[in-house]
């Protein structure tokens, strides 16, 4: 479901800029994220909706901004109006790895 990012998180990639209408085909059907990955969804405008496989549908908005955890089965849907989004990719920081940790906040 929707969440907050894991203290330490630290982004390391984005996705290209998406419109309603340019979704990728691998969003538009339920799947999840690799082990340790998280992602937030960010509207840039309009909204697009993040669908969880356990029920829950999110509405994303420029102001309303959503996460989605490792091994979250989700999906994303156009709403119907014009939007323009992108995916930002976080890995979580292992609490034994200072090495790891001193990048992710080299980064911020």
């Amino acid at each position: 479901m929707s969440k907050t990012l894991p203290a330490g998180a630290y982004r390391f990639d984005f996705s290209a800029p998406y419109t309603h209408l340019t979704i990728p085909r691998s969003f538009l059907v339920f799947s999840s994220l690799p082990e340790r990955v998280w992602a937030k969804v960010v509207v840039l405008a309009g909204d697009v909706d993040v669908v969880f496989q356990k029920g829950q549908r999110v509405k994303v908005t420029p102001a309303a901004e959503a996460v989605i955890a490792p091994g979250d089965m989700f999906q994303l849907a156009a709403t119907g109006r014009a939007a323009q989004f992108y995916l930002e990719y976080f890995h979580e920081a292992k609490a034994a790895d200072p090495a790891t940790i001193l990048a992710g906040l080299r980064s911020a």
